[in-house]
């Protein structure tokens, strides 16, 4: 059974509402916020405190084994993959959630391409949802972790995250 880990070393995530969601988009993208959230959180610098970006799980489909991951990070303030810290967070905590064989999420361009080259963790998504369609662009691309992967793999990448240093070294 996995945990919902809500802290790496260096980001942690926090609840969040409705109001925190638009806060953080408009800043951030500009953009609209995703709907149908199952789930949402700030994410948080543990260094400063500082809320650096927005993470959310939704348009939970159990009936077909999936839910949507939306994660969006000031690039300013999450060097060094801090934003994939919080991406890793965020995908566990839909798997602990919830029984679904996959969690998907869109990226486009250079970030899609980057992602789209990692097979053993990320796939593309054969079946994109109809509400991922209509807002999606020539450049977009819809992938998937696939709950196998992310036991086999994913899992491993988080303890490494979540882990200290100082813990890791007592092992060995």
């Amino acid at each position: 059974m996995l945990t919902a880990h809500l802290q790496a070393r260096r980001i942690r995530l926090l609840p969040a509402d409705d109001e925190d969601r638009a806060s953080a988009y408009k800043r951030l993208s500009g953009g609209e916020p995703p709907t149908d959230v199952n789930a949402q959180f700030t994410i948080e610098r543990r260094d400063t405190g500082e809320v650096v970006g927005f993470g959310s799980l939704g348009h939970l489909d159990t009936a077909r084994g999936r839910v949507q991951v939306d994660v969006l990070t000031d690039p300013e303030r999450t060097e060094n993959g801090l934003g994939l810290e919080a991406t890793v967070l965020v995908i566990n905590a839909a798997f602990a959630m919830w029984d679904v064989d996959r969690a998907y999420f869109s990226a486009r361009g250079e970030l899609a391409e980057s992602l789209g080259s990692m097979p053993t963790m990320i796939t593309p998504e054969p079946h994109v949802p109809e509400h991922l369609q209509k807002r999606a662009t020539a450049d977009t691309a819809v992938l998937a972790v696939h709950r196998e992967q992310w036991l086999k793999y994913g899992t491993k990448f988080l303890e490494r995250l979540i882990t200290r240093p100082t813990d890791d070294r007592k092992g060995h």
